[in-house]
């Protein structure tokens, strides 16, 4: 009970903080094809499939001191990008945000938690294997309990 006691009663502060992220991954991997001849055709020059030209995200987490109450919410953008080494327009990925968040409460030891992924319920497409895609992750709801051991 003094555990509990001292959480309540020792001081915090309550922070808020921005978390941002961008690439543009054309421009650091060089995301297209340099010489690509091949029995389908000449490639080269055309972009790679299921490369984006952007990728990114944004997020905010909020949280009262050390232990207690936070709340995190980040959204990640996706380009849209071609599905196939020809670079066929009718053969593309949309590009799509996903909004995820986690809240909780953290005592000394341990955290409760809950997760949410995609809380827009946004439907797409991502690739498993090559020319193999499936769609993303529908909304996801995970509950959990985190032990520390320090």
């Amino acid at each position: 009970m003094d555990s509990f006691r001292n959480i309540l009663t020792q001081p915090r502060i309550a922070a808020l903080a921005l978390i941002p992220g961008s690439t543009r991954i054309a421009v650091l991997a060089g995301a297209e094809f340099l010489a690509f001849d091949s029995s389908g055709g000449d490639f080269s020059g055309n972009e790679f499939p299921s490369a984006p030209r952007w990728q990114g995200g944004a997020g905010l987490l909020w949280e009262y001191g050390g232990m207690g109450p936070y709340v995190q919410v980040d959204a990640n953008y996706v380009d849209a990008s071609f599905r196939r080494a020809d670079n066929d327009p009718e053969q593309t990925s949309d590009a799509y945000t996903l909004i995820n968040g986690r809240a909780g409460w953290r005592f000394r030891h341990f955290e409760l938690y809950v997760i949410g992924r995609n809380l827009a319920d946004r439907f797409y497409l991502t690739q498993r294997a090559f020319g193999t895609f499936m769609a993303g992750e529908p909304r996801t709801l995970i509950g959990g309990v985190e032990f520390h051991l320090d």
